[in-house]
């Protein structure tokens, strides 16, 4: 062997491809992108083999890289391209809004993507819009089943008897409406908003129920 390949083929061992892929080759999940290929002894440059033992060794070289760049590329398919907004995202985000109303304006969707485009720039604007939205929807429903809990308890009875002078006070009062809302523990800031709410669950319920009312 030449002094110049007797070095190329000293650079290129066992040692430094461990140090390339690690002892144990390269782990990516179930793919094995040096599965058939031996050990690392078998590529190991011998020193009585001249230029066809560092080709060779060169060779299976290439092949392992040929194998993990396929292996990477398969795995960059298969990962999700989008990873979504965890629920504390959501939450900082969209709590501050619902405090004041359950039924957020475009306006206030919109400047709630806009702060969420700033934070995540790589995640999809739709698909966050649609985690937005449903976050609204799940926490409507949640707010609306104590308030119903909270209906029934203080005033199903008399929705029985009375349904229509408990409907009139509904609408001509807060009363109603503030005694629910105190009974949910519901902390909306926007007055308004939360009467409203209440009084449009309410009456959504009685006329889903109408043979129980």
């Amino acid at each position: 062997m030449s002094k110049s390949n007797g070095h190329l083929a000293q650079r290129i061992t066992e040692d430094n491809l461990d140090n390339l892929f690690g002892e144990q080759g390269v782990s990516l999940g179930l793919i094995d992108p040096f599965a058939g290929l031996g050990s690392t002894e078998s590529i190991a440059p011998q020193e009585t083999g001249g230029n066809l033992e560092v080709m060779e060794c060169l060779a299976h070289v290439n092949c392992r890289l040929a194998n993990l760049e396929e292996a990477v590329a398969r795995l960059v398919e298969q990962r999700p391209s989008f990873d979504g907004l965890s629920a504390q995202n959501l939450d900082d985000n969209c709590q501050p809004v619902f405090d004041t109303t359950p039924e957020p304006t475009n306006m206030q969707i919109n400047a709630i993507m806009k702060r969420l485009d700033g934070d995540f720039p790589n995640l999809d604007r739709r698909r966050m819009q649609s985690q937005v939205k449903k976050w609204f929807r799940k926490r409507r429903e949640r707010v609306g089943g104590r308030i119903i809990t909270a209906f029934s308890r203080l005033y199903g009875e008399e929705a029985k008897s009375q349904k229509q002078a408990f409907l009139k006070e509904l609408d001509d009062s807060e009363t109603i409406c503030d005694n629910i809302i105190k009974g949910a523990g519901i902390n909306f800031t926007n007055h308004g908003a939360k009467i409203q709410f209440c009084r449009d669950k309410i009456k959504l319920h009685l006329s889903a129920n109408k043979k129980a009312y």
